[in-house]
């Protein structure tokens, strides 16, 4: 029995500290998702603010970049006949799981040309080039990349693994990035469709995706113009 008990109060402790490690991760799940709403409502009110505005090249910007093309072509057949007074965001919602099933993921490389005068480019993740026309890199040293392979914290370039004399492990790839959904209700008020004379305050559910740190709302003309 005297041999039991310290058995016992092993598979206590290591019960314990499971719960407490669960909890913990947990909270900081919580926090991430907190910080990441806050994020979406920031977004999703400088989008819709230029929607309201009527500046739908800035506003592609923020658009799902499979998508842009198509938002830019139909958004122009709207001008001078879509016309919104105001809008306010209702819920913003972020998540891990995608709120509708076809979601597209954007690819977060954006050429280089669509960031010029983008008034939104502090939210994009696109490199400028410098005046000698070579695109930065960052160089690193051997101590540097093996240290940095250790924790798992490979540099995504080959190039500059290369050029610290360090071959990239195999099978080890690069960590892939965190992948939030969100969504928003927009109410946008005093909305008017020419040529009707009906004004009315519209509620339209928007979806959005978060990756590499920048949010892409998937826009669905239809519903903001819909009558």
């Amino acid at each position: 029995m005297a041999l039991r008990r310290p058995a016992l109060l092993a598979l206590v402790l290591v019960a314990a500290l499971s719960l407490m490690g669960s909890s913990c991760k947990d909270k900081r799940e919580t926090r991430k998702v907190q910080e990441i709403s806050s994020s979406l409502c920031e977004a999703a009110n400088d989008f819709n603010r230029l929607i309201v505005w009527q500046n739908y090249r800035a506003a592609s910007l923020m658009v799902v970049p499979s998508k842009r093309i198509d938002f830019l072509v139909e958004g122009e057949s709207h001008v001078g006949n879509l016309s919104i007074e105001n809008f306010s965001i209702v819920i913003c919602q972020a998540q891990k799981t995608p709120p509708v099933r076809d979601l597209e993921l954007p690819d977060t490389e954006l050429p280089e040309e669509e960031a010029e005068d983008d008034p939104m480019q502090m939210r994009l993740p696109v490199e400028t080039n410098p005046p000698g026309g070579e695109t930065p890199r960052e160089v690193i040293g051997k101590e540097e990349a093996v240290d940095a392979i250790e924790k798992d914290q490979t540099p995504q370039s080959d190039e500059s693994l290369k050029e610290a004399g360090v071959d990239r492990p195999k099978g080890r790839k690069p960590k892939a990035e965190e992948v939030y959904y969100g969504t928003v209700l927009v109410r946008y008020i005093n909305r008017t469709i020419l040529p009707s004379a009906r004004v009315d305050t519209k509620l339209v559910k928007q979806y959005w995706v978060h990756v590499g740190e920048v949010w892409y709302i998937d826009f669905d003309w239809s519903e903001l113009v819909k009558r």
